[in-house]
């Protein structure tokens, strides 16, 4: 019998599916289409399981956090000479940490397929690029390696691959350039373009010392409302950081990996950010009940700016977050703990999540600025979204297989309109893994590419599609433009509350489950576009939506200037 080969980060010349595995579609990616990657799954080419539940999946992460986050904290904490507080690190940490627990469970469960189904055969692992240890520098290299160097993912799951692989399975390494050498070739970046964002930096300190980095507000608007926190203080003696988890009472899957082994690869991969916490200088005193207000985002990765903020909070000060973009219906937050858990979360209209309790503060949003205006346009602008290989989070909506099914969708979509409508389309892919680019340009020649934003080709479109209903879809329906969208029903996991105004934008023909009906709509009501989008009922769904998730005011800084002036 021909011995099986398994590869892990890409395959060699003389692969053949009819016997050998890929670890992921990752691997095919130089090699063959996205429909012919899809099928491969099929015919066992590789191997994830589709059964897993979604939530279930997540909560199972959540509860391993949940235990273990003290311990490695505490590991951390120590390592640093014990400056700070231990709920100053578990803050720290906190995002690694959350990306850490899934992106191991998400490669044992998949090392777990092939290990049941193989562990009896003879085994080749072949691996094409080697770097001579796993290391991150800090917790944004420790993201982008994993999420967009697929080599070095890639490696990462050989990683946790060696530590249980059956002893009849051997690995070879090709002799390529390691990964370490290939991510400097690639890592260039300009001189010009570090001194310019610091010379941003230092006005946007000089300038506004109390906000950092949210998203939407100018250099003058932050400026104002910076000198009003640095005034302001607020009167409750205490805000302790909320708790993380959800409330979520689903029974969840079982771990993949104990607790003492995840927290010795937690330690083994720490990245250096995070044992040299101990060296950046404590800038804050007196700042005893006063406020710093920080995108969320900022929480999440640059662990700079997360040492500021934390800092600040170290020495009496408050954090006020602002919610960074639109998709707040999801049922858990993978990646949103810290900031549903800060002192107060200004949020774009939400006022409460079923699942989680956070100090919600309902405010229009900056980013929310645009007024749709048409220009008698008979262009339509169709926004898409990131595609992904893998996407070690659990997100079903991007995984490949949901990727595949919305290019899919979206070729249908397009295959449904005649080329009058085509040529009318301004199509934007977005930055992922993988574009559908390519792919569209082939199958539909009279289709434009854009390569600016969304929003600025907004008032330049009588209609905006999309096939998701990711951020700009809360722009669009904020800004007032015709808007549409397609998608699978179940593509992200809502709240209940969420599902209730989803199935109004369903019955007035917002939103669409099948791609062909959303083209027939189009179609059909072109001429009367503006009527229907205008109508009684299409209004209410829409403002019922953005009073929850998309709240846009044109005097919002006049109401944030009043919420900061107010007892706090």
């Amino acid at each position: 019998m021909k011995k099986k080969r398994l590869f892990i980060d890409k395959i060699s010349s003389d692969f053949d599916p009819e016997n050998d595995l890929v670890l992921g579609p990752w691997c095919l990616k130089n090699n063959f289409s996205l429909k012919e990657i899809n099928k491969f799954y099929y015919k066992g080419v590789y191997l994830f399981n589709k059964q897993i539940d979604e939530v279930k999946a997540f909560k199972c992460c959540e509860m391993q956090h949940e235990r273990v986050i003290n311990k490695i904290s505490e590991h951390v904490k120590s390592i640093n000479k014990n400056k700070y507080s231990l709920e100053f690190y578990e803050n720290y940490i906190n995002n690694w940490f959350i990306w850490l627990i899934h992106l191991v469970h998400y490669g044992e469960r998949i090392i777990n397929e092939y290990i049941s189904k193989y562990k009896e055969h003879e085994l080749e692992i072949i691996l094409f690029h080697h770097p001579k240890n796993i290391h991150f520098k800090n917790t944004e290299d420790f993201i982008s390696k994993i999420l967009m160097q697929h080599d070095f993912f890639a490696n990462f799951l050989l990683f946790l691959l060696i530590k249980r692989k059956p002893l009849n399975w051997n690995i070879h390494y090709y002799e390529h350039k390691n990964i370490n050498e290939l991510e400097n070739s690639k890592n260039g970046y300009s001189l010009i373009n570090y001194y310019f964002k610091k010379i941003i930096d230092t006005a946007n300190r000089l300038l506004a010392p109390r906000v950092r980095s949210v998203y939407g507000l100018n250099l003058l608007e932050r400026a104002i409302i910076s000198l009003i926190l640095i005034k302001k203080k607020t009167k409750k003696k205490s805000f302790p950081f909320r708790k993380y988890s959800s409330n979520i009472k689903e029974c969840y899957e079982e771990s993949p990996i104990s607790d003492k082994n995840l927290l010795k690869i937690a330690i083994e991969t720490l990245p250096n950010s995070l044992k040299e916490i101990y060296k950046k200088k404590n800038k804050y005193k007196n700042v005893e009940g006063k406020i710093i207000l920080c995108s969320a985002a900022s929480l999440l990765v640059d662990d700079n700016i997360k040492f500021d903020l934390l800092n600040f909070k170290e020495n009496g000060g408050r954090i006020f977050s602002v919610q960074h973009g639109g998709d707040y219906g999801n049922i858990s937050l993978q990646r949103g703990f810290i900031e549903y858990g800060v002192d107060k979360f200004i949020s774009w209209g939400q006022k409460f999540h079923e699942n989680y309790n956070s100090n919600f503060q309902p405010l229009p949003s900056p980013q929310l600025k645009s007024k749709y205006k048409n220009k008698s346009s008979e262009q339509i602008l169709f926004v898409s979204t990131a595609h992904f290989y893998y996407y070690p989070l659990y997100v079903k909506c991007q995984s490949f297989d949901d990727s595949f099914n919305r290019i899919e969708e979206t070729v249908t979509f397009l295959n449904e309109l005649d080329n009058n409508f085509l040529e009318r389309i301004n199509y934007k892919t977005h930055v992922g893994q993988f574009s559908e680019k390519a792919m569209l340009k082939e199958k539909f020649n009279s289709l434009k590419f854009i390569d600016t934003t969304p929003e600025k080709n907004l008032n330049n479109a009588r209609l905006v599609v999309l096939n998701n209903f990711s951020t700009f879809f809360f722009k669009s329906l904020a800004a007032n433009a015709p808007t549409l969208c397609f998608c699978k029903k179940d593509c992200w996991k809502i709240t209940k509350h969420t599902s209730e105004l989803y199935d109004e934008l369903f019955k007035v023909g917002i939103m669409f489950y099948d791609p062909k009906l959303a083209a027939q709509k189009i179609i059909k009501e072109w001429s009367t576009i503006d009527e229907w989008w205008n109508s009684k009922d299409v209004q209410s769904a829409r403002l019922k939506l953005c009073n929850e998730f998309a709240l846009r005011d044109e005097k919002w800084l006049s109401k944030w200037i009043t919420y900061f002036n107010k007892d706090i």
